[in-house]
């Protein structure tokens, strides 16, 4: 049962014209349209091997279709997975149509005898059906859509219409009705589960408007592994890139706080949509950053002297960009999501606050320990770059990194750091450090964020996990704010890593995946499918079954050919082993009947067929007729050769 002519090529032109390739459906749908109706017109079955080889064909252009979306540099501007895969499935397709005659036998598919007189399989509406879904799928969908989709959906099912035409097309009426109202409610309920899925996908804690922290806060997050972001650069630098997230300048009782006016202010929109511009300078680098966000506020991370931000077309779209006056810059969603955003930066830090008072305070209770520790280092007689270097060293020398604190014994955590203990994480060596400049006549600042040192899995940048949360410093000399980072370099290798690692890496890369590809989540969930339940079958013991005509391939001929041979060969009618059937049939067709011999030659040449040729599923036709042959003639050949001896 074919379509009606030109109803595979209006699917195809529904699909390119909902992902505006109308070209290529015009040359598509074409295609099948001559190989439906131009192909052979003789009803033929398919054989199994011819069908494995266009199912292989098949196979290999899904997963060059896959690597090719996988591997775009801009997967949104093209269509979802689902929309590309009937070109996946073309070869197969073109095959099936072109010979599909009086249908496909079921045994093909599952691999089991098929019975006798079991309806073929049409595949003429499925791969039409197949379409109308891979149009569905595109994100382009316009109002005429469904009513195009329902008219093609109608003429395909016209010729199983009933006797009584009216109230069939009063339930058809009926049932496009109800399908557009379930239509726009499943959009509705991709929308809700999406949404469930981001917020549990991205359970990570996160503070969008931090405008203190105190001591411990940092090295809590060190013991977890979850992946954070991803960094990718133009160019990366050698060593570890620290990403600004929030930026603190007065230190009171355990605890960095921003003080005075911490609003934050709207940054005006770039020219371009999407774009804004925190000040002008020559860009030294181009950054791209990745990341899930479980809040609708977000400090962002952003590498050093950073001058515009532009958000990339993956990302969950921005309400607004808004900045403190210490330079912290947060971005507002509509929801929390996933942010894909590049970065230009420069040479040297600007828009940030110029140092003030606040910058050069010293906590009242361990202000005579730091002037007292500043001194017996020389920092104040140095030139600046030379004092952040001997402080680093010092630190380097005297102190040791570690995430664990024992008792203070009564005194603050930054006295007992830097007089007892000397071992702590990234935020005690960032508050001495900023505190000791201050001491030493030097303005500085106390920030968080991250460390990003650890390369992908992937090679495609820098991972950043929650275990690279760090603290450092921001000082100010020769007229610009300067990184300065006092914590010993081998502290990431001090930090401790879990088993499961690895599974975060793939986690991270999965959702960002999914996000990039803009395939719906239903789909992630079908996938899997068909692996499970060829998995189900192999342990079951239900593999691929053979039919008769392929087990006549494989083995020595079946029972009742060899009862042929043996009726025949008894009346002294026998087939030597290198004689064709054929011929043997030709050279004993004048010892037996005219009729026998008739019937022998046709059941010999149909043999061949089942067991050679293109009617493989011919097979039980055939054993059928050699049992009525066998029934008719094995006693009366037997009587004659009785008579004649």
């Amino acid at each position: 049962m074919k379509t009606f002519p030109g109803l595979m090529l209006a699917a195809t032109l529904l699909w390119g014209w909902q992902g505006h390739h109308l070209l290529l459906a015009l040359l598509l749908g074409a295609l099948q349209e001559g190989a439906q109706w131009l192909g052979r017109r003789a009803p033929l079955t398919l054989r199994a091997a011819a069908l494995q080889q266009a199912a292989l064909v098949a196979s290999g252009a899904a997963l060059l279709l896959l690597i090719w979306l996988w591997s775009n540099d801009n997967p949104r501007e093209g269509l979802p997975l689902i929309a590309w895969s009937p070109l996946a499935a073309l070869p197969l397709a073109l095959y099936v149509l072109r010979t599909q005659g009086d249908g496909i036998a079921r045994s093909m598919l599952d691999g089991k005898p098929q019975a006798h007189g079991a309806p073929p399989l049409y595949p003429g509406p499925l791969w039409l059906g197949w379409w109308l879904l891979a149009a569905g799928a595109s994100s382009h969908q316009g109002v005429w859509f469904y009513p195009a989709a329902c008219l093609i959906s109608a003429f395909a099912l016209w010729p199983r219409r009933p006797a009584r035409v009216a109230p069939a097309l009063l339930m058809l009426a009926l049932a496009a009705a109800c399908g557009l109202g379930v239509q726009l409610g499943l959009q509705r309920l991709q929308g809700h589960v999406e949404e469930w899925a981001m917020r549990w996908m991205m359970r990570q804690p996160e503070d969008g408007l931090r405008s203190q922290t105190a001591l411990g806060h940092i090295g809590a997050l060190h013991l977890s592994d979850d992946v954070v972001l991803l960094l990718r650069a133009k160019r990366l630098p050698a060593g570890p890139v620290l990403l600004q997230q929030a930026s603190y300048n007065v230190y009171q009782d355990t605890v960095w706080k921003l003080s005075g006016n911490n609003s934050y202010r709207d940054v005006p929109a770039g020219p371009q949509p999407g774009a804004w511009r925190l000040h002008s300078a020559t860009p030294q680098n181009d950054w791209q950053i990745q990341m899930w966000s479980g809040t609708a506020q977000v400090l962002l991370p952003l590498p050093p002297a950073s001058q515009e931000i532009r958000l990339l077309e993956q990302s969950t779209p921005w309400l607004r960009l808004s900045r403190n006056p210490l330079g912290s810059l947060q971005a507002v969603l509509p929801q929390n999501g996933y942010l894909h955003y590049s970065v230009q930066s420069g040479m040297h830090e600007q828009g940030a606050l110029a140092p003030g008072p606040k910058d050069m305070q010293l906590p009242e209770r361990e202000q005579a320990l730091l002037r007292q520790l500043a001194q017996e280092l020389g920092l104040a007689q140095l030139p600046p770059a030379q004092r952040l270097a001997h402080l680093q060293a010092w630190f380097a020398r005297q102190f040791r990194y570690s995430t664990w604190r024992s008792d203070q014994h009564g005194m603050s955590p930054l006295a007992d750091f830097l007089q007892r203990a000397r071992t702590g994480h990234c935020e005690h060596f960032a508050s001495a450090g900023a505190l000791l400049l201050r001491a030493s006549g030097l303005p500085a600042r106390y920030i968080t964020g991250y460390s990003a040192q650890e390369e992908d899995w992937l090679g495609q940048g820098l991972l950043v996990r929650q275990r690279h949360a760090h603290a450092w410093v921001k000082v100010f000399y020769d007229g610009h704010w300067r990184d300065f980072d006092p914590t010993p370099p081998d502290w990431n290798q001090a930090t401790p890593r879990s088993n499961w690692e690895w599974w975060n890496s793939f986690w991270f890369s999965l959702k960002s995946a999914w996000q990039e590809s803009h395939v719906p989540l239903w789909l992630w969930a079908v996938l899997p499918l068909p692996l499970l339940w060829l998995l189900w079958r192999r342990r079951a013991g239900a593999g691929p079954q053979q039919t008769s005509a392929t087990q006549w391939r494989a083995s020595t001929p079946p029972a009742l050919l060899q009862a042929l041979q043996t009726c025949l060969q008894d009346i002294g009618l026998g087939r030597p082993p290198h004689e064709s059937l054929q011929a043997w049939g030709a050279r004993i067709a004048s010892a037996l009947p005219p009729d026998c011999a008739a019937q022998l030659q046709a059941l010999l040449h149909s043999y061949s067929q089942a067991r050679y040729g293109a009617a493989q599923n011919a097979a039980g036709d055939w054993e059928q007729a050699c049992q009525a042959w066998l029934a008719r003639w094995r006693e009366a050949l037997y009587a004659t050769a009785a008579n004649q001896g």
